[in-house]
């Protein structure tokens, strides 16, 4: 049983990539991506054939596609109590004077304060792209339709103690063994790329991170003993001869055993998955599953089940889950809930989870209207109960 609804949509703002976490006072804090729309301005009756030319061999799609990288884009909050009503009105994080911030990731802690983890992208002048892309070939858009090109600045942490109203500074993380520099002589690493759920284990968080190295894209992990204060680069936990990995999210299972969800350039994109039983130290050989979509999400429920929802970038576009047993080793066998199949087009999903105090799942995602305008849905899902095991 499944109902739906919206926890943010403006004109004025294309809005992607949402987190959810459980405050102390049992609050749901959701923290998303937000950029300018400038649609909006032009009114209702414009001529969307004539803007639609193509920029300089560059075709633009204002109806059905916006990018995603633009240089104002930052990350707000928003907060809800449990039955979906807002406590407080969209609040925008404070931005880094120099780059944009992209996903979010939240991770509530043992002392009740919440990690939140981002990465962020630096815009360069149009004058600087062909420079830029001399540096590593990885710079992103262009003057012909994003208007800058963009180099990936890094992740970094910051921490709230109030549930999210107010959030420390920002804590880049160390540099990621073996990954090129960002900028060469003056940027490391810094992580890499944090898109994806960290856990607590022993004590210890684990965050997911991916980057390029030694030729190709592969998931790592680093870890904190502190409560995030400080991070270690801890181990890779997968890579491919044959494909790119991105986005890891992490699960950790009630045996201790953590998994690692994983975006692949499948062409058939199928999700892949990696293993550790000793807390990320080692890991299993890479796994690519029979599943389709990305990227995933899995929320260990309190019966410990593992509810892993993605988004379905085809027809029909949308958001799917599974509900997988608590080992969560049996995701081409469970069978595949279609949380929504009404999407426009294929720019939607990120889901991100919570379990409710009423045993109901609150799946958040980024969907697309039919105007062509994104924004942070929301569906709730009554699970069936656990059989007795």
């Amino acid at each position: 049983m499944q109902s739906h609804g919206v926890f943010y949509s403006d004109e004025r703002f294309m809005a992607a990539f949402p987190a959810l976490s459980r405050t102390d006072t049992g609050d749901i804090l959701l923290l998303f991506r937000r950029a300018p729309d400038s649609r909006w301005l032009l009114g209702s009756n414009y001529d969307e054939e004539a803007l639609s030319e193509p920029a300089e061999g560059a075709p633009l799609d204002l109806q059905k596609h916006l990018y995603h990288w633009d240089p104002r884009s930052q990350l707000v909050a928003m907060r809800f109590d449990q039955s979906l009503q807002p406590v407080a009105p969209p609040i925008g994080l404070s931005v880094d004077g120099q780059a944009a911030d992209q996903d979010a990731s939240l991770l509530r802690l043992e002392s009740g304060e919440i990690l939140l983890s981002s990465f962020s992208w630096y815009p360069m002048p149009p004058a600087f792209s062909r420079l830029t892309k001399a540096w590593d070939g990885k710079a992103y858009g262009g003057p012909a339709n994003t208007g800058c090109s963009f180099i990936a600045w890094g992740s970094y942490t910051r921490i709230s103690g109030d549930g999210g109203s107010t959030w420390s500074e920002r804590d880049y993380l160390p540099e990621l063994p073996g990954a090129r520099p960002l900028v060469p002589g003056l940027r490391t690493s810094h992580g890499g790329c944090v898109r994806g759920q960290a856990v607590l284990r022993n004590g210890e968080i684990l965050m997911p991170s991916y980057s390029e190295v030694e030729g190709g894209y592969s998931a790592h992990l680093f870890a904190s003993k502190d409560s995030g204060r400080s991070w270690q680069y801890r181990s890779m936990m997968a890579r491919s001869e044959d494909l790119s990995l991105y986005e890891p999210s992490l699960t950790v299972c009630d045996d201790g055993t953590l998994i690692a969800w994983i975006r692949t350039d499948d062409k058939d994109d199928r999700i892949g998955s990696a293993r550790s039983s000793d807390g990320g130290f080692t890991w299993e050989e890479f796994q690519l599953h029979k599943a389709v979509g990305h990227p995933a999400h899995g929320l260990r429920l309190r019966d410990s089940r593992i509810l892993l929802t993605y988004g379905y970038r085809h027809e029909p576009f949308g958001v799917r889950a599974r509900l997988l047993n608590s080992h969560g080793d049996d995701i081409d066998e469970a069978a595949e809930v279609h949380i929504r199949d009404d999407g426009e087009g294929t720019d939607l999903g990120y889901p991100w989870s919570v379990e409710l105090d009423d045993g109901r799942v609150l799946v958040a995602y980024y969907f697309t209207s039919e105007s062509g305008l994104r924004n942070i849905s929301y569906s709730i899902l009554s699970l069936d109960p656990s059989p007795l095991r």
